[in-house]
């Protein structure tokens, strides 16, 4: 598939960031899991893919993208030649939206893990309406990548274009773990108005 958009776009310089889900790859053996994943990683570093997007999925299971992170990065040979000589890493979603302080605990818990892998470099976060709780995560974050000076953790804002069809929509069949305040559901305008101060958080 990365030959393939490659092909369709014209060329090796697009940026391509290519996604792996745990829940969609699972295998009741860990280690066979474990190899499907590295083989994927491997395989996008010798395709001058530099990143990927690791992401668990809903539901426990024994290989999440904590334990898998957690397993290749004491893995000599993976961080010698897909992260060091392929310049490949990792990258990670992140909820800073959760309204329960147990569960963002968690969602900061999960990071910290993930970090001290030395496998990822960027992370993408989830989409929602909660401006003070942006803030305030990306403050936590940047004193926890604070320490890998040498390689700055990437940040990927997500926000939605506000429309009627979209509102109407997350009244009534929300997505999983997408937290919309009543202010944002009430209008385009609402919605319009906190995605620019979105924007200017993540600015």
């Amino acid at each position: 598939w990365i030959d393939a958009v490659r092909a369709l776009e014209g060329g090796d310089d697009i940026d391509i960031v290519p996604h792996y889900s745990m829940k969609n790859n699972y295998h009741r053996d860990v280690n066979a899991g474990l190899t499907k994943l590295e083989t994927f990683a491997r395989t996008c570093a010798t395709r001058g893919t530099k990143r990927c997007l690791l992401v668990t999925g809903s539901g426990d299971r024994k290989l999440d993208s904590v334990e898998a992170l957690r397993r290749l990065g004491m893995d000599r040979a993976f961080k010698r030649d897909v992260v060091q000589d392929g310049g490949f890493k990792f990258e990670c979603a992140f909820n800073p939206y959760f309204p329960e302080k147990s569960e963002l605990d968690r969602e900061f818990e999960r990071l910290e893990k993930k970090l001290n892998s030395g496998l990822v470099g960027g992370l993408w976060l989830q989409i929602g309406s909660d401006c003070d709780a942006l803030d305030a995560a990306l403050v936590r974050i940047k004193n926890m990548s604070v320490k890998n000076v040498d390689a700055p953790l990437r940040l990927h804002g997500s926000v939605f274009m506000p429309s009627k069809q979209l509102l109407a929509q997350m009244k009534f069949r929300p997505w999983r773990g997408v937290f919309l305040s009543e202010e944002w559901l009430e209008s385009v305008e609402n919605a319009e108005r906190v995605t620019m101060k979105q924007f200017e958080i993540f600015a």
